[in-house]
């Protein structure tokens, strides 16, 4: 665990002088840090599908085990784009997600931080899916076309104070400001930036 013993100098303290001073050595640390711990290993094909075609079938009922597959959408299903809008699936992986999810014993859900307008136009079609739109507040359970909305009791107050402060920080960053870094979204919002 990296140490967090230190705490962050205050916003109006940061200037490109201190920055880009602290940044060779935090950037020593991070590669120090990297060295010894593990990174996750890569996959290995062959258990997997060793693995998934070992299905444990009950011999008195011949029913198959359950499997349950959890996707990210954003850089999962479908690349990292600078437009939100135009992150879409593949023919092939919404071919694919369809197969996985057709086959006996398989439950898929989509899990996301997109909205459910957004997931329904793209994902929708396949009823076999189960879909989770903002980060959980809204779920479709597979063979369903009804969202339940798991956020709807709470209390979401707070949601204009972030507002607030997301605008704030957008009027202070520097340089052409793409369209959609603030993100209002039924229950809560989101900031997107990238650099």
């Amino acid at each position: 665990m990296r140490d967090s013993s230190t705490s962050a100098p205050p916003l109006e303290a940061l200037t490109v002088e201190s920055c880009s001073g602290a940044f060779p050595g935090k950037l020593a640390g991070e590669l120090i840090y990297d060295q010894n711990h593990q990174l996750t290993p890569a996959l290995d094909r062959k258990i997997l599908y060793t693995t998934y075609n070992e299905r444990d079938k009950n011999l008195s009922t011949g029913k198959v085990g359950e499997r349950i597959f959890m996707f990210d959408y954003d850089g999962t299903l479908a690349h990292i784009v600078n437009d939100p809008e135009q992150a879409t699936p593949s023919d092939k992986v919404a071919r694919c997600i369809k197969r996985l999810a057709q086959q006996e014993g398989n439950r898929v859900w989509i899990i996301s931080g997109r909205d459910q307008v957004f997931l329904e136009k793209w994902l929708g079609p396949i009823h076999e899916l189960g879909l989770s739109a903002e980060h959980g507040c809204f779920i479709r359970e597979p063979g369903s076309d009804k969202w339940i909305n798991l956020a709807e009791t709470m209390d979401m107050s707070w949601s204009a104070i972030c507002i607030d402060i997301f605008n704030r920080y957008t009027e202070r960053t520097p340089g052409k400001k793409p369209p959609g870094l603030l993100k209002k979204k039924t229950n809560g919002s989101g900031y997107r930036f990238l650099c």
